[in-house]
């Protein structure tokens, strides 16, 4: 396909003699030079941003572990204190039953006697 604008030919002479008469000697070479430094500037540009997408991904994978580890940390604590709780509860169970144990001996004895008490003074008071 054909490009669009001035033929490139017509533009090279039209330049050449633009250069002659201004002065300017190895045109060419620094026109070339000019070219290498717009290649070296490209890829410069080119590399940096490949840099940074790197540099983001890292960021992210960063973030992503601390991230894990942040939760695992949580979980973990979670664990922890649903063992201490379970814990407690055994121990305040085990505590209550044994307080118990001890107290309905005690509890039944009196009110056995307190049966047997009421019951004689009925059986009293009926004669």
């Amino acid at each position: 396909m054909r490009r669009k604008g001035r033929p490139t030919k017509r533009w090279k002479e039209e330049a050449e003699r633009d250069l002659q008469v201004l002065g300017v000697r190895r045109w060419r070479e620094l026109v070339a030079g000019r070219e290498k430094r717009r290649r070296r500037w490209r890829n410069r540009n080119r590399n940096r941003k490949r840099k940074k997408r790197r540099r983001r991904r890292r960021r992210r994978r960063k973030r992503k572990r601390k991230r894990k580890k942040r939760r695992r940390k949580r979980k973990r604590k979670k664990r922890r204190r649903r063992k201490r709780k379970r814990r407690r509860r055994r121990r305040r169970r085990r505590r209550r039953r044994r307080r118990r144990r001890g107290r309905r001996g005690g509890r039944r004895r009196r009110k056995r006697r307190r049966i047997e008490h009421t019951h004689s003074h009925q059986v009293v008071s009926a004669l």
